[in-house]
C-alpha cells in the first residue's frame, strides 16, 4: 500500500475478498500506511455469505465502522443473483454501496475458452435493479468488457428509477458470521459474562496452564442460555493478559457466531483484541478516568468498536444525578470530537440499589 501511494495511486480497492478478517486487515493498513480513499468488496456465494461465513449486513455494518469510504460485493456471480446482497448492504450503512458482478455465470466452450451467460443488454437491465436496491458505485468484473460498461453506463443516465438512502437509528455490534441489531425500542439483550476469571478457582488453574477449553464451554452454554452478547475478561495474576485474550477470542469465536464484548482496564490489552477481532466488538468500558478516556475511545475510533459509556471520573462514583449527567455529556463531547456519533454508544447509568 506505501507503495502504491507512493507511486500516485489516487484510491485503493480492496477486492473479491473471502474473508471479513482480512479485509479488515487491509483497511487497517491502509489507514495506518496513507490517506487515500478505500473501497472494500467481498464475494459472495449462492447462500449469500462469504467462503468464510459472513453474510453481507454482517460485513457492511464492520467495514463502514471500520472507516472504509464505499463497501460492497464484487465477482460472485450475475447481477440477478446479486440483488439481496446490495439491498442488505444499503440498509445497515450509510457510505456508498458497490455492486460490480460478473456477466452471468461462466461456462467452458469446446475450445477450452471460458464464456459468460447474460449479454450486455441483460446485464445492464439487472444493473438497474441493482442501483435501484441502493448501488452507488457499479461496474462489472468477470466477463465484462468496454461493450458492458457502455450499455451499464448508458442505461443509468435517467437516474429516475433512484431511491433516497434509508437513514436508521439501529445499533449494531457483530461478529464474523453474523450482527446484533437494537434500538431503543429492542427487547432485552442478554450479555453473558461468565468468561470472566474473578472467583472462578477452576477457571483461574485452567487459563495458567495455558487450556481454553472452559472458555469455549462457557461460551455455548450462555448461548444455549440465551445470550446475544459475550464479554471476555481475562484479568487476573499469574498469565500474560494479552496473550490469553487474543486466545480467548479465538477459542470464543470458533465456537460461537455470537459478538463479544472486550472488557480489559490494560489499552494494549484493548488495541491488541479489537485489532484482530474479526467483526465489530463492543468496549467494555469507557468512562472520564484519564486512563480510559485518553486511551480507550481513540482505539474505539480507529477499529470501529462501539463502547459502554460509564459515568466515572478520577474522583470516583458521582454524587447524585447532575454529576453524573455531567461525566456521561463530557465523554459523549470528547467522542464526537474523534468523529464518534452517538450510535457508536450505549450509556450504563450505574443505576444505584435502594439500599
Amino acid at each position: 500500500i506505501g507503495f502504491l501511494a507512493e507511486a500516485g495511486a489516487e484510491i485503493l480497492v480492496v477486492e473479491t475478498m473471502m474473508s471479513l478478517q482480512e479485509t479488515r486487515a487491509a483497511l487497517i493498513a491502509a489507514k495506518e500506511t496513507c490517506d487515500l480513499p478505500v473501497m472494500a468488496t467481498l464475494t459472495f456465494e449462492a447462500d449469500g455469505r462469504t467462503l468464510y461465513g459472513t453474510d453481507a449486513a454482517t460485513a457492511a455494518v464492520t467495514l463502514c465502522a471500520l472507516g472504509a469510504d464505499a463497501v460492497g460485493a464484487n465477482c460472485s456471480a450475475g447481477p440477478d443473483k446479486m440483488l439481496n446482497i446490495i439491498e442488505a448492504m444499503a440498509k445497515v450503512c450509510e457510505i456508498p454501496v458497490i455492486a460490480k458482478p460478473n456477466a452471468g455465470m461462466p461456462a467452458l466452450k469446446s475450445d477450452g475458452s471460458t464464456v459468460y451467460d447474460m449479454p450486455p443488454e441483460v446485464f445492464a437491465r439487472y444493473m438497474k435493479d441493482i442501483v435501484g436496491a441502493g448501488a452507488r458505485i457499479v461496474g462489472g468484473c468477470c466477463g465484462t468488457d468496454p461493450g458492458y460498461i457502455k450499455m451499464l453506463s448508458d442505461s443509468l443516465k435517467s437516474g429516475a428509477f433512484l431511491k433516497p438512502a434509508a437513514k436508521s437509528e439501529s445499533r449494531y455490534l457483530t461478529s464474523e458470521r453474523m450482527s446484533v441489531e437494537f434500538d431503543l425500542n429492542s427487547p432485552f439483550l442478554l450479555v453473558g459474562e461468565r468468561i470472566n476469571p474473578t472467583g472462578k478457582k477452576a477457571f483461574q488453574a485452567s487459563l495458567k496452564s495455558g487450556e481454553t477449553d472452559m472458555i469455549g464451554r462457557f461460551a455455548e452454554e450462555q448461548q444455549a442460555g440465551g445470550a446475544v452478547i459475550l464479554d471476555v475478561n481475562m484479568g487476573m495474576g499469574g498469565i500474560d493478559e494479552r496473550e490469553m485474550m487474543l486466545k480467548a477470542i479465538e477459542e470464543a469465536t470458533t465456537r460461537v457466531p455470537l459478538p463479544l464484548a472486550i472488557d480489559t482496564s490494560h489499552a494494549e490489552v484493548m488495541e491488541a483484541a479489537l485489532r484482530v477481532y474479526p467483526g465489530r466488538a463492543l468496549i467494555n468500558s469507557v468512562s472520564l478516568e484519564k486512563e480510559k478516556i485518553e486511551k480507550f475511545l481513540p482505539l474505539a475510533k480507529k477499529y470501529g468498536a462501539m463502547f459502554i459509556l460509564l459515568p466515572l471520573s478520577d474522583e470516583g462514583l458521582p454524587n447524585g444525578f447532575d454529576e453524573k449527567k455531567s461525566v456521561i455529556d463530557s465523554v459523549l463531547k470528547k467522542a464526537y470530537e474523534l468523529g464518534l456519533n452517538r450510535r457508536d454508544i450505549v450509556v450504563d447509568a450505574l443505576v444505584t440499589t435502594v439500599g
